[in-house]
């Protein structure tokens, strides 16, 4: 991720919470969060509660959120290949 981006960010996060954002995250947010993908990071952020939340997220929360973001990405990869497979089996099968 892009400082521009980690920027971006933090607008989006300044705006879903409707208040200031301190001097200085976009650049501690960067220097954590930096090695992020901008679209997982993004996502993540979006997903994270706001209605309960009155506090900017913390890296820690960000990096969990994309931590189980990843994790479902992988499982649903991972069933539709088992499906894909089956699939094929079938398809095997029936021209034998």
């Amino acid at each position: 991720m892009t400082p521009d981006e980690t920027l971006a960010l933090v607008r989006i996060v300044a705006v879903a919470h409707d208040r200031e954002i301190p001097n200085g995250l976009a650049e501690v947010w960067y220097a954590t969060l930096g090695d992020l993908p901008f679209g997982l990071t993004r996502q993540a952020i979006v997903e994270l509660p706001t209605s309960r939340r009155r506090t900017v997220p913390r890296p820690a929360d960000i990096r969990e959120r994309a931590r189980l973001i990843t994790n479902h990405q992988h499982r649903a990869a991972a069933k539709q290949q088992q499906l894909d497979a089956r699939q094929q089996r079938a398809i095997t099968a029936a021209h034998t």
